[in-house]
């Protein structure tokens, strides 16, 4: 157990804009070292089949990830045994090759598509309604080392989506230019970059909305214990103007080593999306960006080398907040959000291991919205696992549960908006090697057949009984699986 996987990147909205208000998580996939293909076929409750294929390796200068798949699934139950008509038909294509240049660069390009057609529930509309997906991107990147003190990333991005519910089709195009240069300097390690991004609107006339971007920020090691992340980002719109918005990060970590502590202060930007202006459903040209700021406070102790305690508390003031409110995205006005967290991460023996987190959020009501997010953001949230890993056989159990998920606590609030708003939901799955090439694995979701709800149409009284309005969520299901590799 780490305790840096506790440390968060309290400056990421300086570097990567108005995707990272919350922060990023940096995912590093692991290089292939030789040729690898695998097969993976499942399927279980609710008529769900699943296929899967890939192929990654290297050869000399060359690697390369490729895979495709295929997902189906159909009606499912709820935990009160109703049944709720739905169907998906989805295939996912993913591809990444990289060409090492010379010592110094490595170029990757990659593409992505996701095709689905459904059938599902519209959380305003009560009928059952048709939709489809379309989306596909590509990227292109240069990584560039240049003496082992100083990196470069630049990069291009190409986003086209494609959606159609029920009729209502909106088609968009992004292109995005990033570069980022980063350079040790003694103690300081220096980050500069620009960004430019162009979205275009296919279905709403060809209308076009430009970012651009400018960026620095300073990692300086005060001394090895102190260290101080700032940075200012200043971001130009075509139809929202300038905003400039500054972040720092001041964090200690005491002498043995085991303890950090940090304080945060962050602002942002978020111009609207294409979708939130222009969705042929549920568009709304008029809205204005969201800006605000964020303060965080935390810790991370490590009491041993195999028990980990984090915990952080947050408070967040947003201006124009944007949203959905029945029928369209528009600015639920101001919003002020606080909260704190804590997780334990303990490793019983070199098999067995135990994680449980508690999340608390209080969101004040807005001119548009009732505390909470209209009740749909619950007060408590609980996530505990159990873990074994000997060998060849390998289980988890995973619980999450919900405390006080009330629904809109307003004037046109009605009685049992949900089903049930404290409850848990537990998941199970097993995997075993059968051998060097051979898996097999089993997985059993609402363990419990717990009967619950995340939506509900009851407050726009779509009937005079409010179950008949709630979005009814899955309830025990299996799935059993085998995956095969060479």
């Amino acid at each position: 157990l780490s305790l840096h996987d506790a440390l968060p990147i309290c400056s990421a909205s300086t570097l990567y804009g108005s995707d990272a208000k919350g922060g990023v998580i940096n995912i590093i996939t692991k290089k292939p070292e030789k040729i690898s293909t695998y097969f993976r076929v499942d399927g279980g409750s609710n008529s769900i089949t699943n296929y899967y294929m890939g192929q990654s390796g290297k050869e000399k200068d060359w690697s390369w990830d490729a895979n495709v798949s295929r997902n189906l699934s159909g009606d499912f139950k709820d935990g009160d045994g109703i049944t709720t008509p739905s169907s998906s038909k989805s295939t996912s294509t993913n591809f990444k090759i990289t060409k090492k240049l010379s010592d110094k660069h490595e170029l990757t390009a990659t593409y992505d598509s996701y095709k689905a057609d459904y059938k599902y529930t519209a959380l305003w509309e009560p009928a059952l309604k048709n939709g489809k997906v379309d989306n596909q991107n590509y990227k292109f990147i240069l990584n560039s080392d240049f003496d082992g003190n100083t990196t470069n990333v630049l990069s291009f991005v190409n986003l086209d989506n494609d959606t159609d519910f029920n009729g209502y089709k909106t088609k968009t195009n992004t292109k995005r230019i990033t570069d980022q240069l980063s350079t040790q300097l003694g103690n300081h390690l220096l980050t500069a970059g620009f960004e430019f991004s162009h979205d275009k609107v296919i279905t709403f006339n060809g209308k076009k909305m430009m970012n651009r971007a400018f960026f620095l920020q300073d990692q300086f090691d005060i001394t090895d214990q102190l260290k101080l992340t700032a940075g200012v980002r200043h971001d130009n719109n075509s139809g929202f103007g300038k905003h400039t918005t500054p972040s720092a990060n001041l964090g200690y970590t005491f002498n043995n080593d085991r303890t950090n502590v940090y304080v945060s202060y962050s602002e942002y930007f978020i111009p609207p999306s294409p979708s939130n202006l222009y969705s042929a459903a549920y568009g709304n040209p008029n809205i204005k960006p969201e800006t605000g700021n964020t303060k965080e406070i935390g810790i991370n102790h490590k009491f041993d080398d195999t028990f980990v305690l984090s915990a952080h508390a947050f408070k967040r003031y947003s201006e124009n907040r944007i949203g959905y409110v029945y029928p369209k995205y528009t600015n639920v006005g101001d919003e002020k959000a606080r909260g704190w967290d804590i997780q334990l991460k303990k490793q019983f023996t070199p098999q067995f291991s135990t994680y449980v987190g508690y999340t608390h959020s209080v969101i004040d009501a807005t001119a548009q919205r009732a505390k909470n997010v209209d009740g749909y953001v619950p007060k408590g949230a609980w996530d505990i696992g159990l873990d074994y890993d000997n060998k060849d056989f390998n289980a988890s159990l995973i619980g999450k549960g919900v405390i006080d998920r009330m629904g809109p606590q307003s004037a046109d609030a009605v009685d049992a908006f949900f089903p049930a708003t404290t409850y848990f939901v537990w998941d199970a799955s097993m995997n075993y090697n059968v051998n060097k090439n051979a898996k097999i694995y089993f997985k059993v979701n609402n363990i419990f057949d717990k009967f619950y709800a995340e939506h509900s149409n009851a407050r726009y009284n779509w009937s005079a009984d409010p179950d008949g309005q709630w979005w009814r969520a899955p309830g025990r299901s299996f799935l059993v699986g085998m995956e095969y590799a060479f």
